[in-house]
């Protein structure tokens, strides 16, 4: 048996440089070429963080406003959404006292939570770690990954690995890993660090033996996209 699912990570909301057009595209792309379901790598917020000068790059603020936002306008495909969290929806946590990704799996049917920075999730019997880390990347773009696949005993089939913003794939010790990209444009932030973001999602297409074969799917983005 082959199948296909789809890999977000990075979507911000909340942020004025989303690119929630690019994430609406992908995702009805990736039904039409027959993704059975979705995997979001975390940060689905752009959340509140404390870096000088964050306040002024986002339109919403408050933990409320970014789960009303989110249950309003994250585009719905239909399919299943397996979501974790990511850096920026832990800074809404430490703020607000709640969750605001499980708040959102409980009012959207579409929606699951998995967990906070990681998961484990089993697709037709392959098993898929969704892990959000912090810090850089380190040298090379496939570093991290790589560092993951070889560090842990127990290794999953697939990893898919958030927060860096960049696409990247890998196959080590029998392991396919992926950089999973983003849904945010280029942040002042990440301008004065000489910084590019990819723009896009991820296809992965899955076969009998486990062989995975992955296609990034990139975007322009959009200035105001809010």
């Amino acid at each position: 048996m082959s199948f296909r699912i789809a890999v977000v990570s990075d979507t911000h909301l909340g942020s004025k440089f989303q690119q929630l057009s690019a994430l609406r595209k992908f995702l009805r792309f990736a039904k039409r070429e027959g993704a059975e379901e979705i995997l979001h790598v975390g940060d689905l917020f752009e959340g509140r963080m404390s870096h000088r000068g964050s306040e002024f790059l986002r339109f919403l603020d408050s933990a409320d406003e970014m789960v009303d936002y989110a249950v309003a306008k994250y585009p719905d495909t239909g399919l299943k959404t397996s979501i974790i969290t990511g850096n920026h929806d832990i800074s809404l946590m430490k703020e607000s006292g709640y969750n605001p990704v499980r708040a959102v799996c409980k009012q959207r049917d579409d929606f699951k939570f998995m967990g906070n920075d990681e998961a484990f999730v089993s697709i037709h019997g392959v098993k898929i770690r969704l892990y959000h880390p912090g810090g850089s990347p380190g040298l090379a773009k496939s570093y991290r990954a790589q560092q993951e696949i070889w560090r842990n005993e127990i290794t999953p089939d697939i990893l898919l690995v958030g927060h860096f913003h960049f696409f990247n794939s890998v196959y080590e010790k029998g392991v396919t890993g992926v950089n999973a990209a983003c849904f945010q444009s280029q942040t002042p932030y990440e301008k004065g660090k000489n910084l590019h973001p990819n723009v896009g999602g991820v296809l992965l297409d899955i076969h009998n033996n486990k062989r995975v074969g992955v296609t990034y799917v990139p975007y322009d983005p959009l200035n105001s996209d809010w």
